[in-house]
């Protein structure tokens, strides 16, 4: 058994079931390891055939760890996106932001991404990860990592993969000012229905 289950939590055997489930469904395994029982924040990810990493997590990302997870002997290029939370918004002052997500379709919606990216260029892996929950100032929000055999796919699929993220997965941003927040969409890349 995974350390990530072997305390025993009420919401263990759950997430046990959705393991299972997915991996029927989709030939994946989702690792969900509960950070506080309180809030249940979750740390969620998802390894599809061994090629492509999705994760939406409840705590910080970390650059180095998706990069690790596209490298590849027979990739030339590594290509990122990282996107952080600045201190400013159109003359705003930004406090955080905060991100929430219907976590299970979230985890369908980029193995999706990932699949048709992979269908669109010529790459060896994809690792997409996706904060929710509170993102301070200068920390990443979202990271995306692809490796292929020359820089031209992975350039490409990395300017690809952000916006169709932003326009098709479900995780919405609250900002918060000095003066309040507001929750907010991506209505320059959402598709229409």
């Amino acid at each position: 058994m995974d350390a990530w289950m072997a305390d025993g939590a009420p919401a263990a055997a759950a997430f046990r079931e959705a393991n299972a489930a997915l991996a029927a469904s989709y030939g994946c395994l989702v690792r969900a390891a509960v950070e506080s029982m309180a809030r249940l924040d979750t740390v969620i990810e998802s390894m599809h055939l061994r090629r492509d990493s999705n994760a939406i997590e409840a705590h910080g990302l970390f650059f180095t760890t998706y990069v690790s997870m596209v490298n590849d002997p027979t990739a030339g290029a590594i290509s990122t996106f990282i996107g952080v939370t600045r201190d400013n918004f159109q003359g705003k002052v930004v406090l955080r932001l905060e991100y929430e997500a219907y976590v299970p379709m979230a985890i369908k919606k980029l193995q999706l991404l990932c699949q048709e990216l992979a269908c669109k260029w010529n790459v060896t892996k994809v690792a997409i990860a996706h904060r929710t929950g509170l993102v301070a100032i200068g920390e990443a929000s979202v990271i995306i990592a692809v490796s292929s055999p020359h820089r031209k796919e992975a350039i490409e699929a990395v300017h690809w993969a952000i916006d169709e993220l932003k326009a098709t997965i479900p995780i919405w941003k609250q900002e918060h000012y000095e003066g309040g927040a507001v929750w907010k969409e991506n209505q320059d890349v959402r598709k229409p229905c």
